[in-house]
């Protein structure tokens, strides 16, 4: 056989490959849950023996993010009114740093009277329809509020309600 007639073939068949990611993250914050969905194509390239063609496609990846903010932590300073004291009437000021974020993403609010030096202090919750405390020495008086589906809520006694003011009466 003649070297020079044989003749040589090769086929190649098209190969072609792609990948795609998709990754779901969700993120918890004191305040806010925050759920992120990214997806992303990889270019997908089609290669062929004979010609070489080659087709890339890429696919920005989208973000998507929610947030969500819990009951817990809708609650403002301002939903509660500490009535300004006056001293020539007997009644101190309240005062308050303001709301707090806790390990768990709600809200507390710390309110105190603060100390008269002078004899007994008592911190009225809604002008006293809703209870009162009372230091017979004029020390300071702390009162925790938890905010709870937007409103501020004192317990006090077994008894929980919901508080929009106080004041500090000196006695």
């Amino acid at each position: 056989m003649n070297s020079a007639c044989m003749a040589t073939s090769v086929a190649s068949s098209p190969t072609s490959s792609a990948s795609s990611a998709s990754t779901v993250t969700t993120t918890t914050t004191a305040a806010t849950v925050t759920t992120t969905t990214t997806t992303a194509v990889a270019a997908t390239t089609t290669t062929t023996a004979a010609t070489t063609d080659t087709t890339t496609t890429t696919v920005a990846a989208t973000t998507t993010t929610t947030t969500v903010l819990l009951a817990c932590a809708t609650c403002t300073a301002g939903q509660v009114q500490l009535i300004p004291g006056d001293l020539t009437q007997g009644t101190e000021t309240p005062t308050s740093p303001g709301p707090v974020t806790g390990a768990d993403g709600c809200l507390t609010m710390v309110v105190t009277c603060p100390a008269t030096n002078t004899g007994p202090i008592v911190m009225q919750f809604n002008m006293g329809s809703e209870g009162t405390l009372f230091d017979a020495v004029g020390a300071a008086i702390d009162a925790t509020l938890s905010c709870v589906n937007g409103v501020w809520l004192f317990t006090m006694f077994g008894s929980t309600n919901p508080i929009t003011s106080i004041d500090c009466i000196a006695a």
